[in-house]
């Protein structure tokens, strides 16, 4: 079997960007809120301002889930790449011990 570890520890690094990324928008999503009156102060418009921060506290919570999701993938990677680069460079020396002791 033959992996490339170069692209596959890119892809982690790529992955851990992107939950980074989803980590500052639930950020930037937590140090805002929508006004309670933007929508007019009657029935319906409270209803659509209880939606729409639903909607924006359920979109926060999706980012952090990303983040964990994205950051765990990231990091499983790192180490497949780093157990397949330990596990290569092990068999190379025991290929090279073997063709000295029958040489």
């Amino acid at each position: 079997m033959e992996v490339n570890t170069p692209p596959l520890a890119a892809g982690g690094s790529l992955c851990r960007d992107a939950g980074d990324s989803a980590r500052k928008a639930a950020e930037e999503l937590a140090g805002t809120a929508v006004a309670s009156k933007i929508f007019g102060d009657f029935a319906e418009a409270n209803q659509f301002h209880a939606t729409v921060s639903t909607a924006h506290q359920n979109h926060q919570q999706q980012l952090h889930g990303h983040h964990a999701t994205l950051t765990g993938v990231s990091d499983k990677v790192a180490k497949a790449a780093q157990l397949f680069t330990a596990t290569d460079g092990c068999e190379a020396d025991a290929i090279k011990s073997a063709g000295t002791d029958i040489g």
